[in-house]
């Protein structure tokens, strides 16, 4: 997981850091892996052309200096490459459901507050 501790985006030699929660990670979400691996594959130019794409929507759009995307790649393409190995040897599933399970849990809140709701006494209007 990557991170902006100051959140100006003016990234200095250590303020990109990668948590170190992938060493400890044994299931994750099929999109988020997916996702992950087709944005490292762009990166490599996975498509023709696709790399200098890529580092010039993060320069130019989202102003990360030339240097830190150069660091953020590397970093991204280096843990992808971790993952896709780890996923290879069944060291790390990739079974869990996030949307799913989002919808679900918000499905479930919006039955309890639907039910809150019809349980409660109607209030009445005075009429005038």
């Amino acid at each position: 997981m990557y991170k902006d501790n100051d959140d100006g985006m003016n990234w200095g030699m250590n303020s990109i850091s990668v948590a170190p929660i992938l060493n400890e990670t044994h299931h994750i979400d099929r999109t988020i892996y997916n996702r992950l691996q087709w944005l490292a594959g762009l990166m490599q130019d996975g498509e023709p052309g696709s790399d200098a794409k890529i580092k010039d929507y993060f320069v130019n759009i989202v102003h990360v200096s030339s240097d830190n995307y150069d660091k953020l790649k590397a970093s991204l393409v280096k843990q992808a490459e971790s993952l896709k190995n780890r996923v290879d040897t069944k060291d790390i599933l990739v079974d869990l459901d996030f949307a799913g399970t989002m919808e679900k849990l918000y499905a479930t809140e919006l039955e309890a507050a639907q039910a809150a709701n019809s349980a409660a006494p109607a209030s009445s209007t005075p009429a005038t």
